[in-house]
């Protein structure tokens, strides 16, 4: 996994980000979710499909430089905390709500109706705001 070119081209959950090229050339939208060489974004009220990180730029400056990861490991998924709503994309639990309990590296256990869930990837979450999905 290389890290990305330039700060600008960085994007996390979260952040408005403008897209250059294909579909959605020209396009800004807020990041919905951020994978080793995809995002998706929404835009105009609806998510995305997949969009390479190279034609993803965020509209922001950060304020630190980027933290650099040794070796093929993905940066960990900070943006998901204990206490988060979030919805989930795959597996056992696809498409239920829950509020993350704990957060580890690459996992998580979700509180769903009351029951704890085992481990569920971060990549599978996005987050959940009252009845809209990002």
């Amino acid at each position: 996994l290389q890290a990305p070119k330039t700060r600008e081209s960085m994007v996390a959950v979260g952040d408005t980000a403008k897209v250059s090229g294909g579909k959605y050339d020209g396009k800004t939208g807020t990041v919905a979710s951020v994978a080793a060489k995809t995002c998706t974004l929404i835009i105009e009220g609806a998510k995305t499909g997949n969009i390479s990180l190279d034609a993803v730029k965020s509209t922001k400056t950060p304020s630190t430089p980027p933290k650099k990861f040794p070796g093929k490991a993905s940066p960990p998924t900070s943006a998901i905390q204990t206490g988060d709503h979030v919805i989930v994309s795959g597996g056992k639990y696809d498409g239920q709500r829950g509020v993350v309990a704990s957060v580890a590296a690459k996992t998580c256990t979700l509180n769903i109706d009351g029951d704890r869930t085992g481990n569920i990837s971060l990549d599978a979450l996005s987050p959940a705001i009252g009845n809209i999905s990002l």
